[in-house]
């Protein structure tokens, strides 16, 4: 059995950072056996997070069925809760190389604070805007604006500097 799973969003797939299949493999004495748990084509997750869902498949496959229930339902919705959980942009911005998301409250924690004008994400209002590819690479929006910029600055340079062909 293969499910995508995707974190609840109201189906906001611009929203969605994090996604993956869920694979349970059951065999002929099903339910009396449980079913193997994989996780496959995953974005947005690295083996750290990837590990944090099949601990909690296994934790509710373990301490939530007795031997013999039907488990499917329950590590559906195990997943796509644990799926919602871990949906925030992790890593850092290959632009700037600070934290594409901040931890949960360091807001607050942080009057001003972060990259600001230094060329970091980390500042407020803008700087915190982050886009995602179709491959789930993340960055800040501002960061990315930065880049282009100059690269279409270095480019006319370039033009110049060489001179016509």
């Amino acid at each position: 059995v293969a499910l995508d799973v995707t974190p609840r969003t109201l189906d906001d797939a611009t929203r969605q950072y994090v996604r993956a299949t869920l694979v349970l493999t059951l065999d002929a004495s099903y339910p009396e056996s449980s079913p193997s748990i994989n996780l496959t084509d995953a974005r947005g997750l690295d083996d750290r997070r990837q590990g944090v869902v099949l601990d909690a498949l296994q934790t509710a496959r373990v301490e939530c069925a007795s031997a013999g229930d039907p488990v499917l339902a329950l590590l559906c919705e195990t997943a796509f809760e644990t799926m919602t959980t871990l949906n925030h942009p992790d890593g850092d911005c290959v632009f700037c190389l600070d934290a594409v998301a901040r931890a949960a409250g360091e807001e607050e924690d942080e009057e001003g604070g972060g990259g600001g004008d230094g060329g970091g994400g980390g500042g407020g209002g803008d700087e915190n805007v982050v886009k995602m590819t179709r491959c789930y690479h993340c960055f800040h929006a501002a960061c990315f604006a930065r880049w282009w910029r100059w690269r279409l600055e270095t480019r006319d340079e370039d033009a110049r500097a060489s001179g016509p062909a």
